[in-house]
This record gives structure tokens, sequence and C-alpha cells, in this order.
């Protein structure tokens, strides 16, 4: 009787120890991974009365992946510009707190390879631990920080963050105030987290002078038409990206 107590109580501490070590597995594993689910990712855009493409492209990838789509009306006539979505993101990190990653895409962006998520594309590489407290994600184009795709994790950095860049607003774009922000205060830059351009956002052929490597390629995630604003048509953008895949093709 006494061998069967015994033995049933190494097969209770067994099967405790087995427990607490999943349990200890699925919390590391959680705390790593930046993200647990689709539904924790929202794509932040604006309508545009003349972007009715490019807004489609957002409806169509956000429902394919299972992420949410947060569209705002624009402040300013010009869709091009980021500032009302520095305004807007600040206010949806207070009315979405379910939402870790916000992924603004401008009105004047089109995503073209839809087969890639930002799970795998992008937030994959912020599993590594130097990269875990990563707020901000976003990179170079041939003039400064390119704001027509970055993404920010709604965190308790983001909301002061987004407040500083709004205290700058003026004649400066967006991305050259997150720009000087990073410069002048090392603290706020550690939170940056810099990805190739055509990771985030390939821009138009007529966008830049400094070489390819800021030029949207056929296969890449986003395409951006930085100066397109008001000026473009549904049908001139579509023709848009008939003319970058003729050119790379050619």
């Amino acid at each position: 009787m006494g061998a069967r107590k015994y033995l049933f109580l190494v097969v209770i501490i067994l099967v405790t120890l087995i427990i607490t070590f999943h349990r200890a597995l699925n919390l590391t594993t959680q705390n790593l991974w930046p993200f647990s689910s689709s539904t924790n990712i929202a794509i932040v855009t604006f309508h545009g009365a003349r972007a009715d493409k490019s807004l489609k492209s957002k409806q169509e990838y956000a429902s394919h992946w299972g992420y949410e789509l947060l569209v705002g009306e624009p402040a300013y006539e010009d869709i091009s510009s980021a500032w009302p979505a520095i305004s807007y993101l600040h206010s949806l990190t207070h009315r979405h707190p379910h939402i870790k990653w916000f992924w603004y895409l401008s009105p004047t962006a089109l995503i073209m390879n839809s087969t890639l998520t930002l799970e795998s594309h992008i937030l994959h590489n912020l599993t590594s631990p130097q990269y875990r407290d990563r707020d901000l994600i976003v990179a170079w184009d041939c003039r400064t920080l390119n704001t027509a795709s970055f993404l920010l994790r709604n965190s308790k950095w983001s909301r002061p963050f987004l407040e500083l860049v709004l205290a700058r607003q003026g004649a400066n774009t967006v991305g050259e105030v997150m720009e000087r922000l990073y410069w002048e205060n090392q603290l706020l830059g550690q939170r940056y987290h810099f990805v190739p351009a055509r990771t985030v956002c390939g821009l138009a052929a007529d966008a830049c002078d400094d070489g390819e490597r800021y030029l949207y390629h056929e296969g890449d995630f986003v395409l951006d038409f930085p100066f397109c604003a008001e000026k473009c048509t549904a049908g001139s953008m579509l023709e848009g990206t008939k003319r970058q895949d003729v050119d790379h093709n050619t």
C-alpha cells in the first residue's frame, strides 16, 4: 500500500512539473512574439475622393488576412500628407486598446503583393531580444523618412511620441520631423526600427532621382505615388502600376 501511495505521488509531481513547464514555455513564446493574432493588427488609412483603387486594395488585403481596417476622413485636401495620420493614430491608440500594431498606409499607396503578411514580411524581425523594445517601424527614402507606409506599436511610448511629432507641425513634413527627433534624442531614437525602403513601400518611377533602391520593383509589397494627391484618378493609378511593371521588365 505504501508503494502505491509513493508511486501515485511521483506521478502527480511529474504531471505538475510537465504542466508548469508547458505554461512557462508558452509564456516565454508569447513574450517574444510582438503580436498574437491578425485581429491585433489594424491597417489605418483615409478616404480619398480619387483614390478608390487604393482603398479597395486595402479592403481586400485586410479581409483576406483578418486585419482590421480603420478608415478616417482626411483633414487636408492633400491626401498624400501624413499630418492627419498622426492625429488619427493618436486617437486610435485610446479608442482601440486591443490593437497591438497600427499600419498606416497613405491613400496614395497601393498594396501590390497581397501574398505577404505583415507578420511574416515585417514583424517577425522583432522577435529577436534586441528588437523587442522597438515601437516604430519605418524606412528611409531618397529625401527623409518615408511616412507613406509605417508601423506603430500601440504602447505607452507611442502616445507621447505622437504628441511630440504634432507639437512640431508646421512647414516640415512628418518624415522630416520624425527624422529630426531621431537625431536629437538618443533614447527616443532607440525605439525606431529601420527596414529597407522597399520592404514597406516602393516609390513610383518619377518620385526619386537617387537610384533604384527606393523605387518599386515587380513583386514588392507596396507601391506609393507620393506626388499623386488629388490629381490622380483610380485609372491613372492603375495605369501607373502597369507602367511600373513595364519599366522594370524592359
